[in-house]
């Protein structure tokens, strides 16, 4: 990095808490699963299955929300 010349350069820095919405993912996660199994009658996943699948991926991936 010594090397490396800065001469018309600029740095920047965001911000990743800002670049994501701010939704309370129970909520969502309960919306989902009640739009899916009512318009996916034949689903052979039980509500409670769908809950675990989308609760595992929107909170417990590398990605993760934190309510406060």
């Amino acid at each position: 990095m010594k090397n490396l010349s800065t001469a018309k350069k600029f740095m920047v820095s965001y911000d990743a808490k800002s670049l994501f919405t701010n939704l309370p993912l129970n909520e969502c996660v309960t919306l989902a699963v009640q739009y899916i199994l009512e318009g996916n009658l034949d689903l052979k996943h039980t509500k409670d299955k769908l809950t675990c699948l989308f609760s595992f991926s929107a909170a417990q991936t590398h990605f993760m929300h934190v309510q406060k």
